[in-house]
C-alpha cells in the first residue's frame, strides 16, 4: 500500500510494539517509511511501512443508504477493523520471530 500525507492508519509504536491510531504526516516511497502522529498522544515518529496498517470502514452521514442498513454496516465495519488489527498483530509477531532468529 502506498501512503500519503493525511491518511489515517494504525501504527506500531516503537516503545512498546502496540498499535495506536495515527495520521501520516510525511511519506517517503523510496525509503518505504512514514512519519506518523499518534492521534491520542500527539507524539510523532518515523515508522517503516511494515509497522503501519490501514484503517477501513467509512461512514457517509449525508447518504440515506447509510441509514437503511446501519446495523449491518456497523457490524461489517467492526469486523473489518478486527480483521485488520489481527493481521497487524500477526505481522508484528512474525517480525519478532524473525528478529529472534
Amino acid at each position: 500500500m502506498q501512503w500519503k500525507v493525511g491518511d489515517q492508519c494504525f501504527a506500531v509504536w516503537s516503545e512498546n510494539n502496540n498499535l495506536y491510531k495515527a495520521t501520516i504526516i510525511e511519506a517517503d516511497e523510496e525509503k518505504r517509511v512514514c512519519k506518523v502522529k499518534y492521534d491520542d498522544y500527539n507524539n510523532e515518529e518515523e515508522r517503516p511501512w511494515e509497522a503501519i496498517c490501514p484503517v477501513y470502514g467509512r461512514r457517509f452521514s449525508g447518504d440515506d443508504r447509510y441509514h437503511q442498513n446501519r446495523q449491518k454496516r456497523e457490524k461489517r465495519e467492526e469486523h473489518s477493523r478486527v480483521v485488520i488489527y489481527i493481521h497487524c498483530l500477526l505481522r508484528q509477531m512474525a517480525a519478532q520471530v524473525c528478529a529472534i532468529r
